[in-house]
């Protein structure tokens, strides 16, 4: 993506900026293409549970709440404290369950995961060397190599061993990808040797699953090769091809038929080693773009912006990434103010032209001392003529020619990381953008929905339902999935308080765990600088 940098005031860099402009902008649609490249493989990592096709066709609360949440109050669930881990993307739980079996807290073994989540997600990681492959991954080093998407991490668990059995419990607004209120499918994760492009041959995971007519369907995803086409579709597989190493029994199953279910009892027992897991997108998902596009910003021109921003800032920590937030939204506070001039009246010595100039001008010096004048931090190179006109890019092609709203938005969506940085790098790289997550209103791979106030406070209710019908769980992990902007930023403090919440009112002797990883900190990217 491009990133920009003030124009200068003096009249020969302003023909020198000139003439390097068609370079530029050529260079802009490389990276363009790229970025779009890689949001591509962002957005299949939840849609692409469709690997699974098993029945789901693929696919913040208020500040106060997080400074204690050490909860003690008797209950018929009280015992030894119960560990609940709230994560910012749902691959980060693969540390915590593989570390809770050594640690003795889950089995090795026959744990059942419930899984309360929007979507699936149940995609097969990319097989590389060196990965633990069907068995518990021996250090941190293999552990690392599992962080890999947000959607994988329950098929890396079965092929782990410590589950065979999941129970998916979806939302009603999700019926439409469903046949039934409840279906139980086989499946079977396992390896393939096939020919990627022309000649090369790979080992993949591959899975399979029977369909209506008890016939055996498999499929695997491709390695995201540069210059393959096929990055992040589905590819069908003969059955005889995969070598099956791991089963289990996926249990689709809708919120309200959940209920039914438990309150039988039988279904699950005080017997079974249960795993809860809860993502927030379970109450809905939504578009962060959308908003941007609301007020007229094309997708073209947020690409390109993004190309811009990729190629001059690389955060390494999340301290490094809010700090480029902050900085890039002063930038935009500058330009909100030249645009206030507007509204006074003009004179030689007041006027929105040198408002405007002054904007550019202090913007450029201020942005051009982060990249490189503070020992290059957050820089992704040294400073050159290209990234000098780079950043003249995000700032005359871009930040100066927006108009109030569009700041306004701008300023509020923000900008970060397309993955959380303890990713597997070698695999995801992580570019830093809008954050605008991976999915837009023209380009989506899955069921977007927006929940009213009263509909998330109804699924709060059905979800203490389920809650209270279950017996206490071994450990409990709530994903935010804010980053990768599946759940609705606008409930996002509504929806984390009354999730949690409920949880602690349903189980005693609870202890909270925030993952030092998470978009914002503990309190959440909307309350981002307010929190800082």
């Amino acid at each position: 993506m491009v990133r920009n940098c003030c124009r200068s005031i003096r009249s020969k860099m302003r023909v020198t900026w000139r003439r390097n402009v068609a370079g530029n902008l050529i260079a802009l649609a490389v990276v363009t293409a790229f970025v779009v490249t890689y949001v591509k493989l962002l957005q299949y990592n939840k849609a692409s549970s469709t690997t699974f096709n098993l029945v789901a066709n693929r696919h913040r609360r208020p500040r106060g709440l997080h400074a204690s949440h050490t909860v003690h109050r008797g209950s018929k669930n009280a015992t030894s404290r119960l560990a609940v881990h709230v994560v910012e993307e749902h691959h980060q739980v693969i540390p915590i369950w593989m570390n809770a079996v050594k640690a003795g807290t889950l089995k090795s073994h026959g744990n059942i995961l419930f899984h309360i989540d929007g979507h699936s997600d149940l995609a097969p990681p990319f097989y590389f060397p060196g990965y633990p492959s069907f068995r518990m991954p021996r250090d941190s080093r293999e552990i690392n190599m599992m962080i890999q998407r947000n959607d994988v991490f329950i098929v890396q668990s079965i092929m782990a061993g410590i589950m065979k059995r999941i129970i998916w419990v979806w939302p009603k607004w999700d019926q439409e990808n469903h046949e039934s209120v409840y279906e139980k499918t086989w499946g079977g994760i396992g390896t393939a040797m096939v020919t990627t492009g022309e000649t090369l041959k790979e080992k993949v995971i591959c899975t399979c699953t029977k369909n209506e007519s008890n016939v055996k369907e498999c499929s695997y995803i491709p390695f995201p090769y540069e210059g393959l086409t096929n990055v992040g579709t589905e590819q069908m597989l003969k059955p005889s091809s995969c070598n099956i190493k791991r089963e289990f029994y996926l249990e689709s199953v809708r919120e309200d038929e959940a209920i039914k279910r438990l309150s039988k009892g039988g279904w699950v027992t005080k017997q079974d080693s249960l795993m809860l897991d809860i993502d927030l997108d379970f109450f809905g998902t939504t578009h962060v773009s959308q908003p941007l596009l609301d007020v007229g910003m094309p997708i073209a021109s947020l690409n390109m912006m993004n190309g811009v921003l990729w190629k001059l800032f690389c955060p390494k920590t999340v301290k490094e990434e809010q700090e480029t937030d902050r900085v890039l939204v002063k930038a935009l506070r500058l330009f909100q103010n030249a645009l206030d001039c507007k509204t006074k009246p003009q004179t030689k010595q007041y006027s929105y032209k040198k408002c405007k100039d002054k904007a550019r001008k202090e913007s450029a010096d201020m942005l051009k001392q982060f990249l490189w004048q503070q020992g290059n931090r957050v820089s992704c190179e040294k400073r050159s003529k290209e990234s000098e006109n780079l950043l003249n890019q995000l700032i005359d092609l871009f930040f100066g020619h927006l108009s109030a709203k569009q700041i306004a938005t701008l300023k509020k969506i923000g900008f970060c990381l397309t993955t959380t940085i303890n990713s597997y790098l070698p695999l995801t790289n992580p570019g830093f953008q809008i954050c605008m997550g991976s999915n837009t209103p023209v380009d989506s791979m899955v069921l977007a929905h927006r929940p009213t106030k009263n509909e998330t406070i109804l699924r709060t209710s059905t979800l203490l339902k389920i809650l209270n019908s279950l017996h206490r769980p071994r450990l409990v992990t709530v994903c935010r999935s804010v980053r990768d902007g599946y759940t609705p930023r606008f409930q996002y403090y509504l929806i984390e308080h009354s999730v949690m919440k409920a949880i602690s009112s349903v189980f005693s002797n609870v202890k909270v765990h925030y993952d030092p990883w998470l978009l914002g900190g503990k309190h959440g990217w909307p309350h981002r600088h307010k929190s800082s």
